[in-house]
């Protein structure tokens, strides 16, 4: 394995201690009156990756890219009527590819009828795990652990519908109901032989979903201490970290927390299984998410194990269940922490995966400013292959 070009991450690091040094805070107030209020924030996550095998056989492949780059909007009209909107441009230069857009990620009014109903409306984050539900800026890992989290269908883990969400029993029971487009009436194609050697697009026999029903996706958590659910995008989203500076100045948590949930996905019809016949999409998930904060709350306990299973009908490419854990100690801003991810599918086992991954977060200003470092290794397929070396290291800008 060839030795990592130590002046590469260096410079790139010393990026992210200068953005992390910017005197930012989240989410600037534009407007603000006794009747409605406007703020606007940005969010940037310069990445740069290393991967053994990203050349050729043997070299180490170098990637700096931006992962998130993005302008938020927020605020509410009266005291019951709140909105979020945010646009992104993912992965922006990743492998050298400039190509990519910004667009409209996620939009949405919320009604606000007190702690046991909130109402969203919009383009909406689906309510899966714990994970998959978390804020970008405050994920305790670099990024998410994305190949876990699979959808049927709408927009980079959105979909436009109405959400109905709140907090019951004393704050100790959360649920969160979502009725969205999913798969609408479809009739797609597919590459077919007609008998002479050459492929044509043809119909599918069957359409997809053709009485149009309503995808449902819903999630009850239970709270051991405090609720992770609010008002507004602040109450809307999950962190996978609470911070906050005191009055001291110093990084303390913000909220204790140790939660267990559980949640499904479910759309008829949505699917074609490996004969061709139209199936149900059916995904399951279950979470126990912990931030104890520890003594004078400047250090803290933090992760989470997430389940997924997911069944679409006979020999579907997508059968199969995984987990992950991740663990991290937080020492006022500084924080160790490891991964480890495995995924089992039901089909394909050259498809089947595993990662085990370790790094440090150096929370300089919380979720405002911060740096993250990481390294591990993936084997695909079985258990003779190798494991695949790569490291990466990303700043956060969010204010």
């Amino acid at each position: 394995m060839n030795r990592l070009p130590f002046h590469a991450l260096a410079a790139v690091t010393s990026i992210g201690l200068a953005l992390a040094a910017s005197p930012a805070h989240a989410l600037v107030t534009v407007h603000e009156s006794d009747a409605a209020s406007l703020k606007l924030g940005f969010l940037l996550q310069p990445q740069l990756h290393l991967m053994q095998h990203g050349t050729t056989e043997d070299g180490l492949g170098i990637d700096p890219y931006i992962r998130r780059a993005r302008i938020l909007m927020a605020g509410k009209v009266g005291e019951n009527v709140h909105f979020f909107a945010e646009t992104d441009n993912p992965n922006f230069g990743k492998n050298g590819d400039w190509t990519g857009k910004t667009f409209i990620q996620d939009a949405f009014v919320e009604f606000n009828l007190g702690k046991p109903l909130k109402i969203d409306v919009g383009m909406l984050l689906m309510p899966f795990a714990h994970h998959s539900f978390q804020s970008a800026t405050s994920l305790l890992t670099m990024d998410y652990h994305g190949g876990m989290i699979k959808y049927s269908s709408g927009y980079i883990w959105r979909d436009a519908g109405v959400m109905l969400r709140g907090s019951v029993a004393n704050d100790k029971l959360d649920y969160r109901l979502a009725i969205t487009n999913g798969v609408e009436n479809q009739l797609p194609t597919t590459m077919v032989d007609d008998g002479t050697g050459t492929m044509i697009e043809t119909p599918m026999d069957n359409a997809l979903n053709p009485s149009d029903l309503p995808r449902m996706m819903a999630r009850v958590n239970f709270n051991v201490f405090d609720s992770e659910d609010g008002v507004g995008a602040g109450g809307f989203f999950y962190d996978g970290i609470y911070l906050k500076e005191n009055e001291n100045g110093k990084l303390i948590s913000s909220k204790k927390v140790l939660s267990f949930g559980a949640a499904v996905d479910y759309q008829g019809n949505a699917v074609y299984d490996a004969s061709g016949e139209t199936n149900a999409w059916m995904g399951v998930a279950a979470d126990a998410f912990w931030d104890l904060p520890m003594g004078d709350k400047k250090h803290s306990l933090n992760g989470q194990v997430d389940f997924f299973m997911y069944n679409m009908g006979d020999a579907h490419a997508l059968n199969g269940m995984g987990v992950f854990g991740d663990l991290g100690y937080r020492i006022h801003r500084v924080q160790p922490l490891v991964s480890v991810e495995w995924f089992d599918y039901a089909e394909h086992d050259t498809m089947d995966w595993m990662t085990v991954m370790g790094g440090v977060n150096w929370w300089y200003m919380g979720h405002t400013a911060n740096v993250k470092l990481q390294a591990g290794a993936t084997r695909l397929g079985d258990s003779d292959q190798d494991f695949g070396f790569s490291a990466a290291v990303q700043s956060q800008l969010n204010f």
